[in-house]
């Protein structure tokens, strides 16, 4: 047996952050990672290679849309806080090399917006006790739709995309 398959993956990352000082009494600070998939090539026997950028099919594995990106905006006031997050999916291809059997389909691209806030409600020399909770999916955006080829239960990437809408969480942060 010979392993002579090659996976080569070519990407830009960017990333920039900033944060404002004494905005209405707090800090606000802006955030953002942004990739970019040039290059996702996959040869399984060593002879034929495919070109996988941009595809966002039901395969985890090789799944990368050419554009993904996040996006911070976090405030923080005495004792307390808020955070909104953007996340950014890039839509693509369906199917890495689409030929006359298979059909030529688009996968939208998704944007999902959180929103988080915090409360600390103790914070002194070695003690402290925050309160906070949050909504992911704010909007309860809807993932995009991957056609199902009837063996797959999945109607979607779920690596990708948010399967779950909408839900809400709360906790308590103590240190003592």
């Amino acid at each position: 047996f010979f392993n002579i398959a090659e996976r080569s993956i070519e990407g830009i990352d960017f990333e920039a952050q900033y944060i404002f000082d004494d905005i209405w009494g707090g800090d606000l600070g802006l955030r953002s990672l942004t990739t970019y998939i040039i290059r996702n090539s996959n040869s399984y026997d060593g002879v034929t290679t495919v070109e996988d950028a941009g595809v966002v099919s039901r395969d985890y594995s090789s799944s990368l849309p050419k554009w993904r990106a996040n996006a911070t905006v976090d405030y923080n006031r005495v004792n307390w806080g808020a955070t909104v997050q953007l996340r950014y999916v890039g839509g693509g291809d369906l199917y890495p090399d689409n030929t006359i059997e298979v059909i030529d389909y688009k996968v939208p691209s998704s944007t999902y917006v959180n929103f988080s806030a915090r409360y600390t409600v103790v914070d002194q020399a070695e003690t402290s006790v925050q309160i906070y909770g949050g909504i992911n999916n704010l909007f309860d955006k809807d993932p995009s739709i991957a056609p199902s080829d009837f063996v797959s239960t999945w109607a979607t990437n779920p690596i990708l995309y948010d399967v779950i809408g909408r839900y809400f969480y709360a906790g308590v942060r103590a240190n003592f």
